[in-house]
């Protein structure tokens, strides 16, 4: 993967997140976990992308040792800005006990999305928990805000893309 590749894909992420809604959330989850499952089958090549700032060599420090620490200073933000970008990949990822719960090469729709296990209230997909905005409004808004609390979340996970 390549690094103008990756930002456009976070950067798709992050405005499919900032147009989702209570109104609009319920159509916004597949396509976010498409989006992501995505980035996480490619997670050792994204890991595997260097920083654009390398760390001071041996002589630089010897020399300039100012600058050097500023140096220091600027690619240790960068790690962790991957690692933040990494670690939130990973949590959108499939997990069997998690909210996507496909398998590779498994098409991710309502059916395997799951969101619930708050208030006593019970873990369904996300099929299961649209067919109670006519029978029960109140628990399909519960967990309709679930879903936008979490891809909130997962919003500046998304923008970490200056290490690239």
């Amino acid at each position: 993967m390549k690094t103008e590749e990756l930002k456009q894909k976070c950067s798709a992420i992050v405005d499919l997140i900032e147009q989702t809604d209570i109104t609009n959330v319920y159509n916004n989850i597949v396509p976010f976990f498409q989006a992501t499952t995505e980035l996480f089958d490619q997670i050792n090549e994204i890991n595997g992308i260097p920083l654009k700032q390398k760390a001071p060599s041996f002589w630089m420090r010897i020399f300039s040792r100012k600058q050097a620490k500023n140096i220091d200073e600027t690619v240790g933000e960068l790690w962790r800005q991957k690692r933040a970008l990494i670690q939130t990949i990973k949590n959108c990822g499939r997990n069997m006990s998690g909210h996507n719960r496909t398998k590779k090469g498994e098409p991710i729709t309502k059916e395997n999305i799951f969101f619930g296990g708050i208030m006593d209230i019970g873990e369904f997909s996300v099929a299961k928990w649209e067919e109670f905005k006519t029978g029960t409004p109140r628990t399909y808004e519960i967990i309709a805000n679930q879903m936008l609390e979490f891809l909130q979340n997962k919003k500046n996970g998304f923008r970490q893309t200056n290490w690239l």
